[in-house]
């Protein structure tokens, strides 16, 4: 689960960019839209979120950056990236194995 507080201007929204597929493999215009919740009691407004399923398969650790992008057409031109100098890591433990007998 992905969420974060943060105000954007209307228009815009915030996106999970990051070394995998399912995060658009660094390309804005495939990242991960998060979604705005206004619930005042539960989160205080502007708190942007969402659930993602990811094939553990792929990758044990996932880098990432949270975006600021056009709402509609996300881009290289229009994102804004988190500002640091690190991504941020997400560890899912260790990857599925298979085994072959033969």
């Amino acid at each position: 689960r992905f969420s974060i507080k943060k105000r954007v201007a209307f228009g815009q929204g915030i996106f999970v960019c990051g070394d995998i597929p399912e995060l658009g493999l660094w390309e804005p215009s495939r990242a991960y839209r998060l979604k705005w919740n206004e619930d005042i009691l539960a989160y205080q407004g502007d708190t942007w979120s969402g659930c993602l399923l990811i094939d553990v398969n792929a990758s044990t650790t996932v880098q990432y950056k949270y975006i600021i992008a056009d709402w509609r057409y996300p881009s290289a031109s229009n994102a804004e990236w988190e500002i640091g100098a690190y991504n941020r890591r997400l560890d899912l433990g260790k990857p599925k194995s298979t085994i072959i007998c033969g």
